[in-house]
């Protein structure tokens, strides 16, 4: 199973369409922020952040960037974002991840 939601809230800068990803096994999960480009993720092998994690991500979103003739970088991620519907405030939620301390 897998979910994926684009209203929750970076605990880095406050934006509040942090894409969020978790999934059963063998999924690559993530919290990252296309804004401030803060971004932790996991799977069942391995843990990542930063760039590497992002080539994961534009990856994940590459086909609807292309659909919409956006850049396949970290901009294009935030610009399709901003382009989707406003989410319903009564969804918006944090992460549970302890940035700060690096764990769940």
């Amino acid at each position: 199973m897998l979910t994926e939601d684009y209203n929750g809230i970076c605990g880095i800068c406050g934006y509040e369409r942090m894409l969020i990803r978790y999934g059963s096994r063998g999924w690559l999960q993530f919290d990252a922020c296309p804004k401030c480009q803060f971004a932790y993720g996991s799977n069942d092998v391995d843990e990542f952040k930063g760039e590497k994690l992002w080539k994961l991500i534009i990856d994940v979103y590459k086909t609807e960037l292309k659909k919409q003739a956006l850049p396949l970088t970290v901009k294009g991620i935030f610009e399709l974002v901003e382009s989707w519907e406003e989410p319903k405030e009564i969804f918006a939620y944090g992460t549970v991840f302890d940035y700060k301390h690096g764990t769940r």
